[in-house]
């Protein structure tokens, strides 16, 4: 079976929120909400990659959850948005 590649938008910028920082990174039970989307997709046997992309200026934070959480599949982490 072909793998699927999963792209993970998370460049949000939380305005609405209130927060002061990207919504991908706010803590909601305990971990950051992009935490919660990648566990779905990580435990997902379709997924083979997946790719993140954010902000230029969460490249690093959003690399170093990956390494926290150990998700394996992640593969790269992308700056997009305008």
């Amino acid at each position: 079976m072909t793998k699927a590649s999963a792209l993970i938008p998370a460049a949000g910028a939380g305005e609405r929120l209130g927060k002061g920082i990207n919504k991908a990174f706010v803590d909601v039970a305990g971990k950051p909400i992009l935490a919660h989307t990648l566990s779905v997709f990580e435990a997902c046997e379709a997924v083979g990659e997946i790719i993140i992309v954010t902000g230029e200026q969460d490249i690093e934070a959003a690399g170093e959850l990956v390494g926290r959480f150990g998700f394996a599949k992640v593969k790269h982490v992308i700056a997009g948005g305008f």
